[in-house]
This record gives structure tokens, sequence and C-alpha cells, in this order.
């Protein structure tokens, strides 16, 4: 069933083209997509964050174009690991991580992107900083989906357009998927966009796990960088 999900993933992929500071902290499942160039090494930084007493270890695989596992392994709770990875063949690669109930941070060498749309959810805890996406040339309007379940959490959010002026913002308990539509001035489609997701101001909600996707609208990633949400929001089928 699990490489069923990876073949669909890496499909979609490729066709679709310390509260806000530090690196995105993942929580559960989530999928990473980079494009690296055969024979050239990546290197992947691994960091296992412990949350509460949980003992899940963080467990990794690399996958390529065509669903085959090229690299995997595991790191223990609270531990550190540079995954060196030198890929057999050209294309979309995905880095599936899954921490279970704790969480990981992670950095690659080369250009990527999380993956994030409905069928892939990002998963995480704490603030992010800006993640930026791509929006489609000729784009309206386009949803975001949030959600902070666990009871007594919830979050705040804000977007940007490309100018830095603020779309959209909000906060709230997010205890259900929260659908918010935001309007695309003339302008400024074909361009990348941010959201970060911070800590909510109303009294006696804290910020913890949140779970956001892209609406279909959008390209399925979310990037560190503004031209690297470009460059994977344009990608078409290798």
């Amino acid at each position: 069933m699990r490489n069923a999900v990876i073949a669909a993933l890496l499909l979609v992929t490729a066709v679709t083209g310390c509260e806000g500071e530090g690196p995105v902290r993942f929580r559960h499942t989530n999928y990473m997509a980079f494009v690296p160039e055969p024979g050239k090494t990546v290197t992947i930084q691994l960091t296992s964050v412990p949350i509460g007493k949980y003992t899940d270890p963080l467990k990794y695989r690399i996958l390529n174009s065509e669903s085959d596992v090229e690299l995997s392994g595991t790191v223990g709770v609270g531990g550190k690991q540079e995954v060196t990875f030198s890929p057999k063949q050209s294309g979309l690669h995905v880095l599936e991580l899954d921490a279970g109930w704790n969480s990981v941070a992670c950095d690659v060498s080369i250009p990527h992107a999380i993956v994030c749309h409905s069928g892939v959810i990002l998963k995480t805890v704490r603030a992010l900083d800006k993640l930026y996406f791509y929006v489609p040339t000729g784009t309206k309007q386009f949803t975001l989906h949030l959600q902070a379940s666990v009871r007594g959490e919830g979050l705040a959010y804000r977007v940007l357009d490309p100018t830095g002026r603020e779309a959209s913002s909000g906060q709230g308990d997010y205890d259900r998927v929260e659908k918010v539509k935001i309007t695309v001035p003339p302008g400024t489609d074909s361009k990348a966009w941010s959201l970060s997701i911070l800590r909510p101001e109303q009294k006696g909600i804290g910020l913890d796990d949140t779970e956001i996707y892209l609406g279909k609208e959008l390209a399925p990633y979310l990037a560190p960088k503004p031209d690297w949400a470009v460059t994977f929001g344009k990608r078409k089928h290798p």
C-alpha cells in the first residue's frame, strides 16, 4: 500500500509542476522533493527532536522517480545523522520522513521543496517561518487548508503576496479543516507567495500540531526559498 502511495505522489509532483525561527519541525510522515544530478553527491542533515516521552525513532527513505528505494535508514530519538547520497538516475526524487510521535528537522544540500497537497498533508509542530509556494499563471483565486485538531491548540497564519503585502491572515482553534480562500490581484500570479504559521494571540489556545495542504489551484510544493518554489511549481514531467 505504501509503495502505491509513493508512486502516486511521484506522479502528482512531477506533473504539477523556537517561535518563528529555525527549520520546519516535521511530525508523523512527510515528504520532501528534490532533483539531484546522477553521480553528484547530495548531503542530507537529519535531526530527531524528541517530544515528551515518545520513543519513536526517525525512519527515512529516498525514492527515485520509479518509486525504487535507493537508500533508507533510522535515526535514534534525539540523534543526528548526515546522510550522503549519490543518485543512480536523474529525475525527481522523494525523501520520506517518518518521525512517528516525535519530530524531525531536515536540510538538503540542493534545492528542495516540501510536498503538500490533499493526498500528502504537511504535518508539523511549532511555528513555521515563511514557506513559499508558486501561484500559476492565470490563477484568480486559490485555497489553503489548515487544521490544529488537538483540544486547546490552534494557530495563526499569514499569507503575503510577492510584493510583501498581506493577502490574508487569521487565527483560531481550527479544530476542523479551515478552507481559506484568497484572491490573486492582477500581476501577482506567476510568482512566489509565502505562508507563515504563528502562535495565536487568543487566550487559552497554544500552538503545537498543525496540518496544512495547498488547494488544487496551486502546485503542490512549499519551499524555503522563493526561487525554489517557482522552479518546483513550474516543473513538468521529466
